[in-house]
């Protein structure tokens, strides 16, 4: 007799759970179908286009920025780049001038969009470490490429033969396909100059 009330109980306590319920139309609904769906998120940031480079692709790199940055398809924009200068950018995420620099990157490839700009990135870093950095430089709409080989010899030599490896490095590359490197940070008043002179 003592347990048949606490039983009761526990059951009167369960039941408006499950029970239905009658919404503002006249359906009826479980309390649990009842609940309001979750608010929308934030949309998140544009996840950045990082494309793989290797060892032995310095001159398909180089035609294939001439076409089109993204896609192989003849377009107005690819021909629009086609036999125009180009410059490639060398950095990596533990080079602290690198990361000193990529801010200015960001406001020359804003300020200057018809140049065509190609950012590698050489360090053995995640991705998603690489993809704060370029978005918080404001290059998350830039071509930025992501070794997916160890920066060995052979790739700094198809490179160019006289660099050895150090970064910021950046090659000028003209219309002709005669290329310029400089090394350490970039001068952007004689980057911009050197644009003007080989368009």
């Amino acid at each position: 007799m003592l347990k048949i009330p606490s039983l009761i109980l526990w059951i009167s306590v369960l039941t408006p759970s499950w029970s239905q319920a009658t919404d503002p139309l006249g359906n009826h609904t479980t309390a649990e179908s009842s609940k309001k769906p979750p608010a929308p998120t934030a949309p998140t940031a544009p996840i950045v286009s990082i494309l793989p480079y290797a060892s032995g692709q310095w001159k398909g790199l180089l035609q294939t920025q001439a076409r089109d940055p993204v896609s192989s398809e003849t377009s107005l924009e690819a021909r629009k780049h086609t036999n125009k200068p180009l410059v490639v950018h060398f950095w990596g995420v533990t080079c602290g001038p690198c990361l000193t620099e990529m801010p200015q990157w960001g406001r020359f490839v804003k300020d200057n969009r018809d140049y065509k700009v190609v950012f590698v990135q050489v360090d053995d870093v995640s991705t998603g470490i690489m993809t704060q950095l370029l978005s918080k430089a404001h290059l998350a709409q830039a071509v930025n490429y992501k070794l997916i080989t160890p920066f060995d010899e052979l790739m700094r030599y198809e490179v160019d033969p006289k660099w050895v490896g150090e970064t910021p490095f950046t090659m000028l590359v003209n219309a002709s396909g005669q290329t310029t490197q400089m090394n350490g940070l970039v001068n952007f008043t004689q980057l911009k100059k050197w644009f003007q002179q080989n368009s």
